[in-house]
């Protein structure tokens, strides 16, 4: 019972910062990607000019270094 009880307050802690991984695949394949969970995905040093992301969760997600110019975000 302890085991279940840590396994599940572990699962709670992670889910608000894990992205989807068939919505980052689609991302970096199309660049287009929207109403996506991209929630704490490393996107650093990207080149993401004309992006589309619209109504995307970007919440907790790395971005530093990347080019999002003229991205609908």
């Amino acid at each position: 019972m302890k085991r279940l009880t840590i396994l599940i307050a572990m699962l709670i802690a992670t889910s608000g910062w894990a992205y989807d991984e068939l919505d980052l695949i689609k991302f970096m394949a199309t660049n287009t990607c929207e109403g996506c969970d991209l929630s704490g995905a490393d996107l650093k040093n990207g080149e993401f000019s004309s992006a589309k992301l619209a109504r995307a969760n970007l919440k907790g997600a790395d971005l530093s270094q990347s080019n999002f110019s003229n991205a609908e975000l």
